[in-house]
């Protein structure tokens, strides 16, 4: 064994003053980690932002998880046309209906001449692009748009109605995620999308409040998908 190094009257003190130090710290409880400070997970990063913005007077708009900044931008910069038009207007006849542009159309009529036109499931709009506001439509997320664009896309474009099947079967469930891309794809051909749910109209316009049938037929049988207008624009630059 070795020999028992002395403990200086001095060398005591400072013990003594340490233990008592360390007998006024608060105890670790469960909660605390032992050891070095880890940085904070991303969940609990979430989860404190998100109990911060509830505390909070003004709530802070956080980015969702695959939500990226210029989207959330563009569903805050659009306002619903208000017309003040009361004119009952007449949409095409549903049964002889075979283009989308027709079937948008009725929608927008659906719209105009509803009581509670907010519970519709395509709305007239303004989108703010570039500093200027453009006229449009927005699809209603509320109304489960996937399931009733599919349906409507089966009906006037394919000719296979597909609402009474079962849409516990996997297939279907298939079709109507099909059907809602085509109607969806459709649709950008001739508007240029600017949102999750939002369209603009380049050129002619696709509804005019009050505006008779006939004159809406003709007009939007004028309207071009972007391919073709682009096309036009290639050819008139070409001769110039």
């Amino acid at each position: 064994m070795g020999d028992i190094q002395e403990i200086k009257p001095a060398e005591l003190d400072m013990y003594q003053n340490e233990a008592r130090l360390g007998s006024e710290e608060q105890p670790i409880t469960s909660d605390q980690n032992v050891g070095p400070t880890m940085p904070p997970s991303r969940k609990t990063q979430r989860t404190s932002e998100h109990t911060e913005n509830n505390v909070s007077s003004t709530p802070n708009r956080t980015r969702s998880k695959g939500s990226p900044s210029k989207k959330i931008k563009a569903e805050a910069d659009w306002r619903v046309s208000n017309s003040q038009d009361t004119t009952q207007m007449q949409p095409f006849v549903a049964s002889k209906t075979t283009d989308w542009k027709h079937v948008l159309y009725n929608l927008l009529v659906e719209n105009h001449n509803a009581l509670h036109p907010k519970d519709t499931l395509l709305l007239p709009i303004e989108v703010l692009v570039n500093g200027k506001w453009r006229p449009g439509f927005r699809i209603n997320p509320e109304l489960q748009p996937k399931i009733a664009f599919a349906d409507l896309y089966a009906i006037h474009i394919r000719k296979e109605p597909i609402d009474e099947l079962s849409k516990d079967c996997p297939f279907v469930q298939d079709l109507y995620k099909f059907y809602w891309r085509s109607s969806h794809q459709l649709t950008s051909k001739y508007f240029k999308k600017v949102g999750a749910w939002m369209f603009v109209y380049e050129g002619r316009h696709l509804f005019i409040p009050g505006e008779k049938l006939d004159v809406a037929k003709a007009r939007i049988k004028e309207i071009e998908t972007k391919q073709r207008r682009k096309k036009k624009e290639d050819d008139s630059d070409e001769n110039v």
